[in-house]
């Protein structure tokens, strides 16, 4: 696959906890991360393919000088 430097701008989402664990499982280095729970905005969501095409997988581009922290919270991942 292509490198997409669009996407690559973007951070990737997922719209279930439990997709957004099984994402984190594929990369060894996220997964000790936590993962942050909340409505993606502002900013634009799209879907995009994925590491893995049986999981939704979804692309946010958030603004330049938008601060997005404060609709988040922290989910404690239990594995």
């Amino acid at each position: 696959m292509p490198f997409d430097t669009c996407k690559a701008c973007g951070l990737s989402c997922s719209d279930t906890l439990e997709d957004a664990i099984k994402l984190t499982d594929l990369f060894v280095h996220l997964r000790k991360q936590e993962i942050a729970f909340g409505p993606p905005t502002p900013g634009v969501v799209m879907d995009t393919e994925g590491p893995d095409p049986k999981l939704r997988h979804m692309t946010w581009w958030i603004p330049a000088g938008a601060k997005p922290n404060g609709t988040f919270t922290i989910q404690p991942v239990a594995k």
